[in-house]
């Protein structure tokens, strides 16, 4: 496993940012949504792709910053994929 400039492993170093960060994405996943499963789906979402990205963030340091930001903005993509298939359901019932 890769190490980062202070020699401490990607692992534990995001082991870290999940124990620090994790509950502030969770509580605004869950202020954002009001339901608890999508909230800790979110919040597990947004660590899993910063995870994927965290050698090209620009400013490592500034993960909550990215972190909060991430979760953001899957939740208004939640809510843009629920509210079209709402669409196509009253297009397809006919009902306005």
């Amino acid at each position: 496993m890769s190490t980062d400039r202070r020699g401490k492993s990607l692992g534990g170093r995001f082991e870290d940012l999940y124990a620090a960060h994790g509950p502030e994405a969770l509580r605004l996943a869950y202020l954002m949504t009001g339901d608890r499963v999508l909230a800790e789906d979110v919040a597990q979402e947004a660590f899993v792709r910063l995870l994927k990205r965290f050698h090209d963030l620009r400013n490592p340091d500034a993960f909550r910053a990215y972190l909060l930001r991430t979760v953001m903005n899957l939740i208004k993509s939640h809510f843009r994929k629920l509210e079209r298939e709402r669409e196509f359901a009253r297009l397809e019932t006919g009902h306005q």
